[in-house]
């Protein structure tokens, strides 16, 4: 079977699940991008594996399965179209961090760098305003709104996915206080991975993954709970979600956080993405927040 395009999946998202599965706290706008050309090409994180190449029909399945999730819960979705020769780009999170008409693009890996010019051209296209950088920056995979707060990650000398000097051009560029976060494993190479905002007022977040400093900076971000998420849960990709403020979607592998998610009363949709995992990817991954 030859993977879809773009255009071959978006009506049956735009036809499918006519209303909403709950009513949703906060509508997003989300940006993907159709894993058409998506396998393991390279090895720049822990997750990557030559020799265990995803299933691109299974694959296409699982993307199309989490977009009608988003769609059926009342999310409008933009779409990138993917290009030859960039596998990763359904990983459209690590592109930039946005805010307002402000997009502040990463820096990827040498491997993935093909994909920028592709996404500055897209949004400047649709209004932003683009700025880059000559430091390493993950784009949205280490980067988190959180209110008014960006939290930003950095981690290991042999993580390097964002250089700590970023941050300081985040802060400048979005004139926000930026919170940095440093991983200490590195299997969790974005913040995303470690740390999942359900609301402004309450994180998901590995603990066991930060350092002591970064764990310390969270607990005492004013109005804002920490919920502990497990190693385990986190190796599931639990943390990397996707939330409203009332539905999460998240990977169907961390059983402990869906549990707990449910019972602090949100309407939690664990979602497969196995074959993303193979790469280092999650739900969050597959998707970069716009201004609704």
């Amino acid at each position: 079977m030859i993977a879809p395009t773009a255009r071959a999946l978006r009506p049956e998202i735009r036809s499918g699940w006519p209303r909403p599965l709950e009513a949703r706290a906060r509508a997003k706008r989300i940006l993907v991008c159709p894993p058409t050309h998506y396998r393991v090409s390279y090895e720049i994180n822990p997750w990557m594996q030559s020799d265990r190449q995803p299933d691109r029909d299974r694959a296409c399945r699982e993307h199309g399965a989490l977009l009608e999730t988003l769609a059926a819960l009342g999310h409008a979705i933009e779409w990138l179209d993917p290009v030859a020769g960039c596998p990763d780009m359904c990983f459209t999170a690590n592109a930039a961090v946005v805010r307002g008409e402000r997009a502040f693009l990463a820096n990827l890996p040498a491997e993935r760098r093909p994909e920028t010019p592709h996404h500055r051209r897209w949004l400047e296209a649709h209004g932003f305003r683009t700025r880059g950088t000559r430091h390493r920056f993950g784009g949205g995979g280490d980067a988190l709104w959180c209110g008014d707060w960006l939290l930003a990650g950095y981690g290991p000398g042999d993580r390097r996915a964002t250089d700590r000097e970023a941050h300081e051009e985040l802060a400048e560029f979005f004139g926000v206080p930026v919170v940095s976060l440093a991983s200490t494993d590195r299997r969790f190479y974005d913040l995303d991975m470690v740390v999942g905002v359900l609301r402004p007022d309450l994180l998901a977040a590995c603990t066991a993954a930060l350092d002591a400093a970064s764990v310390r900076r969270l607990q005492r971000l004013p109005g804002v709970e920490v919920l502990d998420v497990s190693l385990e849960d986190a190796l599931g990709f639990g943390c990397n979600l996707m939330s409203d403020g009332r539905n999460v979607v998240l990977s169907d592998r961390a059983p402990g956080l869906i549990e707990a998610l449910a019972r602090r009363g949100f309407h939690v949709v664990p979602t497969a993405v196995s074959q993303f995992m193979l790469a280092g990817g999650g739900v969050r991954c597959l998707g970069l927040d716009l201004p609704p």
